[in-house]
């Protein structure tokens, strides 16, 4: 009877043993953040319409993150940087001018870091945390259809000179921008494509921000050059509208 006793509080033993390197191993892989050592977080996504979807983190969000990220479970050091290739995913930059990268692949996600002991060699681990798998996800449907393709139609009509498109989907700042004809100044180029859009909250969900970049070609340029639309939207009474237009080239 002693000796069986004995045997199963061997076992046992071991097993605490056993359970505690292993989380001293993943504690090691996985370095929990302090968010006074963040500086900007952004969030992305890869979208059919404008290549690559973007959106700064607010505060709030960020505080938010941080917290999920230093919860993450059932880490798997992941050697070979195995995967699929990504759709979405949250870049923390730090203020030490480095970032950690959290990528949405499969059912978990991936987690890339500079190596403590060898800046120029990167981490890559699996982590499991919930919200964050959630978020991942969301960032597909950020912006929603209705306003990706209110922006869709601005950007053909305000380079073929769409005058009536232009007025329906506008109001306010931007509305008198197409009255006045400040909006012609792209009629000429021939549009390539929309490479990126950069969602920039504005604290409400009835608006919101969208820098978009749009690569065209001028009349006499020989390669296409990136503009940048910032767009701001509005929501009036469940349709979203263009209220104002800024560029910079």
């Amino acid at each position: 009877m002693e000796e069986s006793i004995l045997k199963r509080v061997f076992i046992g033993l071991m097993l605490i043993i056993c359970l505690w390197l292993f989380w001293q191993s993943s504690n090691r892989i996985h370095r929990p953040l302090n968010i006074d050592n963040v500086s900007d977080i952004y969030l992305w996504a890869e979208d059919e319409k404008f290549g690559r979807i973007q959106k700064l983190a607010t505060d709030d969000e960020k505080k938010q993150i941080v917290n999920w990220f230093n919860s993450v479970w059932d880490i798997r050091r992941n050697k070979g940087f195995a995967g699929a290739t990504p759709q979405s995913g949250i870049v923390i930059s730090l203020k030490q001018g480095k970032s950690i990268l959290i990528l949405r692949s499969g059912f978990n996600f991936e987690i890339q870091r500079d190596d403590a002991k060898n800046s120029h060699k990167k981490i890559s681990y699996w982590a499991r945390q919930q919200e964050i798998k959630n978020l991942l996800e969301l960032l597909f449907r950020v912006p929603d259809e209705q306003q990706k393709n209110t922006v869709t139609r601005f950007i053909m009509a305000e380079y073929s000179g769409d005058i009536d498109t232009l007025l329906s989907i506008t109001k306010d700042d931007a509305n008198i921008a197409v009255r006045n004809g400040e909006l012609n100044r792209l009629k000429s180029h021939k549009l390539d494509r929309i490479v990126s859009a950069t969602v920039i909250p504005t604290g409400s969900p009835e608006s919101f921000m969208l820098i978009v970049a749009v690569s065209s070609q001028d009349p006499g340029g020989k390669v296409p050059t990136i503009y940048y639309e910032h767009l701001q939207m509005r929501k009036f009474n469940d349709k979203w509208f263009i209220v104002k237009i800024e560029r910079d080239a």
